[in-house]
């Protein structure tokens, strides 16, 4: 079955105060937040105000260069200066899923990803945006997610903020499910009650 979500979320919360939402994202978080099922046609890209997700760039293919998403989601921001922009590439998790995490072709992709997503980070730092960059989940050496072992649950977190000197690795736990709510914060947007996760920040 596939469904619009009906849970809250940080899209929701920000559209339904006026703040300005942008996603340059994989298909699914049209069909989660916008329109469902997604037309590959007409949902492609959406300028619409009345939507969760008001400038939306969405691709279908697990393939689609992560250089060309960074790149769209550079776009969102000078055009639209949104004040919450979502990004989400797949080439990590293609590589991890074809060749496998103890891979040299999952490892230079990761080396890649940070070089593309350099080419927007000091433009949107200077811009005054915060920047939280983490993972839905990790990969093991076969190329499967979605156990319990600790190489697919833990994955990195950074938090970028203009203007202040970051903790390094502080080898801090925490919970994805504090990452919304963080976000809702940094906005200075209410917390739903039913995001229970104290917020980072």
């Amino acid at each position: 079955m596939v469904r619009a979500s009906t849970a809250p979320n940080v899209f929701r919360s920000a559209q339904a105060v006026g703040r300005t939402t942008a996603a340059a994202a994989y298909y699914w978080f049209s069909e989660l937040y916008n329109r469902s099922p997604f037309d590959p046609i007409q949902d492609r890209e959406v300028d619409d105000k009345s939507l969760l997700i008001q400038h939306g760039r969405f691709y279908t293919q697990d393939e689609y260069p992560d250089i060309e998403l960074f790149a769209t989601a550079g776009m969102l921001v000078r055009r639209f200066k949104p004040d919450y922009l979502l990004v989400h590439p797949m080439g990590m998790d293609n590589a991890g899923e074809t060749y496998g995490a103890d891979s040299s072709e999952y490892r230079n992709h990761a080396t890649r990803q940070d070089k593309w997503l350099a080419m927007v980070l000091t433009e949107w730092m200077e811009g005054g945006y915060n920047i939280l960059v983490t993972g839905d989940h990790g990969i093991n050496a076969d190329g499967w997610h979605g156990g319990t072992t600790p190489e697919v649950r833990e994955v990195p977190l950074y938090f970028i903020r203009p203007g202040i000197v970051g903790l390094g690795d502080t080898r801090q736990t925490v919970s994805q499910l504090q990452v919304a709510p963080t976000i809702l914060k940094m906005l200075e947007l209410e917390i739903p009650k039913t995001m229970k996760a104290m917020p980072l920040v």
